[in-house]
């Protein structure tokens, strides 16, 4: 079950890639580029613990730190797409106040 679960999620994190590509095709706009590297950041991570319960035989605390440490690699993608996609800046918070 828990194989059929992460597929599903590997199958439905095409959707907003297909999107976002698609988007960007039409129109061009270059903040749409991170939100791209951000969801394909997000179909690696899910086709690779695919792969780790699938065909690598690896022990269950390595696979929790790859799964850990792909969760935190893939939120700071989004944050990283949210940040650069609203053209925030740390001049723009003035200094004290944050």
């Amino acid at each position: 079950m828990h194989i059929l679960l992460e597929l599903a999620a590997a199958l439905i994190a095409t959707i907003p890639l297909y999107a976002t590509a698609r988007a960007y095709y039409e129109r061009g706009a270059t903040r749409l580029v991170l939100a791209f590297a951000a969801f394909s950041v997000l179909e690696v991570r899910l086709l690779a613990v695919l792969l780790v319960h699938l065909a690598l035989p690896i022990d269950h605390s390595t696979e929790e730190l790859l799964d850990f440490g792909g969760d935190l690699v893939v939120m700071l993608a989004f944050a990283a797409a949210f940040l650069w996609g609203a053209r925030w800046s740390h001049e723009r918070v003035p200094v004290g106040t944050a």
